[in-house]
Formats: structure tokens, C-alpha cells, sequence
């Protein structure tokens, strides 16, 4: 992800001033390589002045971070702590903010690639108690009969 040059910065700020919402968005997207939500978050941040150029910088870090197959496959794999220090280290966000983005991230991606999510240890953790359970009745069975 890249962050947008003054240049580009200002060409965006132009389409605000001039009313053009939406080729501010797509100059953000073309500066930076965010996805549409992002670009529109970061737009309307600089529209509402709420935005400087290290939020802007942060924004594409963020949509980066979001991106990353690193982030991604250790939340994949249920690696959640992880994510959120790789997360940090794309972005330089503190542990709350990352967390916070990361269990957004989660969640979205859970919506659109659930099947992706190794399954918990829960589901073997249950069948080991069963099985030791059972193996324990069986032995107090055999010591009760003899």
C-alpha cells in the first residue's frame, strides 16, 4: 500500500473543495491501492478535516495491514495474538487500536471465508475426556469386579 505524495494529497483535496466526492475516493484509491471502504473512511475524514497526513499514512498502513497474508493466515490458523503483533508491526498502531482492527478484520473475514478458520481444539478436547471417561469406567468396572 501506498501513501499518497502531496501531490496526490492535494489533487484529492481539490475534488473535495470542488464537491466531487467520489473522484476523491478514486484518486485515494488510485494513490494509495486501498480497497473502497477504506478510501471512502480516509475521504471523509479529510472532508471533515478530522484527517492529517499521518492519519492518511495510517489509513493505507491499516488497509495494508488488512491485506497482509500474514495477518490473514494467523487468524486463519486461530493465532489471534499473532496477528494483532504483526498487525502492529505493519502499522505502528497501538496494542488496543490493533486489537480493536484485528477482531474487525475477524469478523469480516469470518463472514466471507469462515470455511478458512481451522477448527477449534474444542471438538478434540471434548472426544479426550470422553474417551478417558470411558477408559476410566471400564478400569473401576474390572477393579469393582474382582
Amino acid at each position: 500500500m501506498n501513501q499518497p505524495n502531496s501531490a496526490q494529497l492535494q489533487a484529492i483535496r481539490q475534488a473535495l473543495d470542488n464537491g466531487d466526492k467520489l473522484e476523491a475516493i478514486k484518486l485515494y484509491r488510485e494513490a494509495t491501492g486501498a480497497e473502497l471502504k477504506e478510501a471512502k473512511e480516509a475521504v471523509e475524514d479529510m472532508e471533515t478535516g478530522h484527517a492529517t497526513t499521518d492519519t492518511v499514512a495510517t489509513g493505507a498502513k491499516q488497509a495494508a495491514a488488512n491485506r497482509s497474508s500474514a495477518v490473514r493466515e494467523a487468524l486463519f490458523k486461530g493465532h489471534k495474538i499473532d496477528a494483532i503483533k504483526r498487525y502492529r508491526e505493519i502499522t505502528g498502531l497501538g496494542l488496543r487500536d490493533a486489537k480493536l482492527a484485528v477482531d474487525k478484520l475477524e469478523a469480516d473475514l469470518r463472514k466471507t471465508d469462515g470455511e478458512r478458520f481451522a477448527r477449534s481444539g474444542m471438538s478434540r478436547g471434548c472426544f479426550s475426556v470422553i474417551l478417558c471417561s470411558a477408559l476410566l469406567a471400564v478400569v473401576a468396572t474390572l477393579i469393582w469386579q474382582s
